[in-house]
């Protein structure tokens, strides 16, 4: 099963009104090579029962002509329509976290207002999530910068593809200053109702380390 997003505006020419990995492989083949970095987490260490396709087995992060893809790999596929497990849980995330700055400390949202947590050091400076929110899936980049300067996050949608137990999502480089390095983390998360901390509440899977340098 597919889901797909359509291209935002922000997105460059290049990209028509869906993207696959078939215009990635075209662009590669064009000679505009990936510069991709991958990684690898054990099967089955997920937590609190997560089903397979919140247990979290590989990633990676390319760039090509100033377009990032990240990619999460599950254990097993997506369904059309995943479970919202456990109980209390409205929103199911696969998500990638940015640290484009290990110098700043965004402080507030996802996490709720005096939240330790909220206080750690090397906050991301943004994730982009994939979402399934028991009707639809959607995906979209939360930018964390504004919180430095006493303004909020911005959330801006961004394409994705769901293929089977592979999550692909797109990030043009201009929304992020075109880095040529960044640390990055993958996990999957269970969006409780929690008001005021909505974000990272319940983590099911992530890598260790948690974050790993790109390129």
């Amino acid at each position: 099963m597919k889901h797909r997003s359509e291209a935002p505006s922000a997105i460059r020419a290049r990209f028509t009104a869906s993207i696959g990995l078939g215009a990635m492989i075209a662009l590669s083949a064009s000679g505009q090579a990936l510069a991709a970095t991958t990684w690898t987490d054990p099967v089955g260490d997920a937590l609190f029962h997560a089903p397979p396709y919140a247990d979290l087995v590989a990633a990676s992060a390319d760039e090509n002509a100033g377009t990032f893809e990240f990619t999460m790999t599950v254990a097993g596929s997506i369904p059309e329509t995943p479970r919202l497990t456990p109980p209390g849980v409205v929103e199911l995330r696969w998500v990638a976290t940015l640290d484009l700055d290990p110098t700043t400390n965004p402080v507030g949202w996802p996490l709720a207002p005096g939240a330790p947590q909220s206080a750690q050091v090397g906050a991301p400076e943004g994730f982009i999530a994939v979402a399934w929110d028991g009707s639809a899936f959607s995906a979209t980049w939360y930018d964390r910068r504004p919180l430095l300067s006493g303004g909020e996050v911005v959330a801006i949608p961004v394409p994705f593809e769901i293929n089977g137990d592979t999550v692909h999502v797109w990030l043009d480089g201009a929304l992020i200053d075109d880095p040529a390095s960044f640390g990055v983390a993958f996990v999957t998360v269970a969006l409780p109702v929690l008001p005021g901390n909505d974000g990272f509440r319940r983590f099911f899977d992530y890598f260790q380390p948690l974050y790993n340098p790109w390129p």
